[in-house]
């Protein structure tokens, strides 16, 4: 086998890899919003604890780490988050109205 078809065999690999773990995230994350909206708040922190070892600084992870500390009324912790974000992700709006309904309140 020569050095391309290696190589391209490579890529593709890491690019099926790269595509499972996306798709991956999302269906966890749906799963967290679930446990979420239905106020399964234990469940839902155990849960984000254990993907954020596996996606580490994923932004919509964070963010709904950030709504479970609004839930739980950890609202130091939950502003920490929106905060981070928003200055790691200064075009992702949803942790900026989060902190406006927060210190709204």
């Amino acid at each position: 086998m020569n050095k391309i078809k290696i190589i391209k065999i490579f890529l593709a690999t890491l690019f099926f890899q790269w595509v499972h773990a996306a798709q991956g995230i999302e269906g966890e994350l749906n799963k967290l919003n679930d446990l979420i909206q239905n106020n399964k708040l234990e469940e839902a922190t155990a849960s984000s604890r254990e993907l954020e070892k596996l996606y580490p600084g994923h932004p919509n992870l964070l963010f709904l780490i950030g709504i479970i500390e609004t839930r739980r009324e950890n609202y130091d912790k939950a502003l920490l988050i929106f905060n981070d974000l928003t200055v790691k992700y200064p075009n992702y709006p949803e942790p900026y109205n989060n902190m406006a309904v927060i210190y709204a309140e």
